[in-house]
């Protein structure tokens, strides 16, 4: 009987895991959204230390990278305010920094941002 009563705690304490993942995925995508929103709005602004929240690409001004920190993970999103698109906020590129070189994501979004241009961003 004492190895039926683990494996029923085991399988309860993996349900309620579950749960829980879920419920703090659903908390670090609200958290995402408000940054995004924040972001569209003009809220945010570079402290210029470490932990600032935004902080222009120095090879394109135009583009910005929104910082965000959920549980271990360092996530970076690229968007750019064109001056084409005064009320327009561009999504370019996100990644979790680390996997690839940070400079090869920022190269990906300077470029993607950069090819748009000629279009004015719309899709072909």
């Amino acid at each position: 009987m004492k190895h039926a009563a683990k494996r029923e705690s085991a399988t309860q304490g993996t349900r309620g895991g579950g749960a829980l993942a879920l419920i703090s995925r659903s908390h670090e995508l609200g958290e995402i959204d408000d940054l995004l929103e924040a972001a569209a709005l003009g809220e945010l602004e570079d402290t210029g230390d470490a932990r600032t929240p935004i902080k222009p690409i120095r090879s394109d001004p135009e583009v910005y990278e929104l910082r965000r920190k959920a549980l271990s993970k360092q996530l970076r999103f690229y968007h750019a305010e064109p001056d084409d698109l005064p009320d327009g906020l561009l999504a370019l590129h996100k990644h979790m920094k680390g996997a690839v070189s940070q400079q090869e994501e920022i190269d990906f979004a300077v470029d993607r941002y950069g090819s748009g241009r000629p279009n004015g961003w719309t899709k072909s």
